[in-house]
């Protein structure tokens, strides 16, 4: 079997938008978990903390920048900040459900800091694939859905509904973007499911079925 390394990371969390937040969080002792948006869905419920991707909008609960951090403000706050657009077009943002969305970038960071960037066709990318899997996805776009249809019929209900509530589609996405064509997995095991998607690339290569894998799990699933 085939020795297995980790060339590169990427990460989007509660505790920011980009790997090197998240980490400086985690070795700082940081908590990503904060209070749920004040509205009246989420009134009701009895327990208001979640682990929420900071944006723009939630900057307030998200921790103040720095005075003392050589980096400007901007570049600060884009580093801490969920935003779709510095990843995906419009389009694109309309096609993918927000945990998609959120691998795209987690992967293209990983890419980079690994230096991993094969032509379309090329070997590396034709030995290169993706085993990214996820919980239960966006339920934001099941709870849409289905009062959509309840108020309007199926006629109403998005064509793109089902492609984007597919747990695989977000591996796919991954490679449809990079011209990846080595396999294409998902698993979907809960909490475990980063793990095991991590240990099922890892055997992928191992057992040279492909050269390099792109791995992890993604979820946005939080909702009242």
């Amino acid at each position: 079997m085939r020795r297995v390394v980790i060339t590169g990371l990427g990460a989007v969390t509660p505790l920011g938008a980009s790997l090197s937040r998240t980490w400086r969080g985690i070795v700082t002792g940081k908590s990503g978990l904060v209070s749920t948006p004040d509205t009246e869905e989420y009134r009701a419920i009895p327990s208001r903390v979640a682990g929420l991707v900071p944006t723009e909008s939630r900057q307030s609960l998200t921790e103040p920048v720095p005075k003392n951090e050589a980096e400007d403000s901007k570049a600060s706050l884009k580093d801490l900040l969920w935003n779709a657009d510095e990843w995906l077009s419009g389009a694109d943002q309309r096609r993918m459900a927000k945990y998609t969305q959120y691998s795209i970038a987690a992967a293209d960071m990983a890419l980079a800091d690994a230096g991993w960037n094969p032509k379309p066709g090329s070997i590396g990318a034709q030995d290169t694939g993706v085993c990214l899997g996820s919980g239960i996805g966006n339920f934001k776009e099941i709870y849409d859905t289905s009062i959509t249809y309840h108020k309007g019929g199926y006629k109403k209900v998005s064509p793109l509904f089902v492609p984007k509530l597919l747990i695989n589609l977000a591996a796919g996405h991954i490679s449809m973007r990079h011209s990846f064509l080595g396999p294409n997995h998902s698993v979907s095991t809960a909490c475990t499911t980063g793990a095991h998607s991590i240990g099922d690339a890892a055997r992928f290569i191992a057992f040279g079925d492909a050269t390099v894998m792109v791995a992890g799990g993604s979820e946005s699933c939080i909702h009242p």
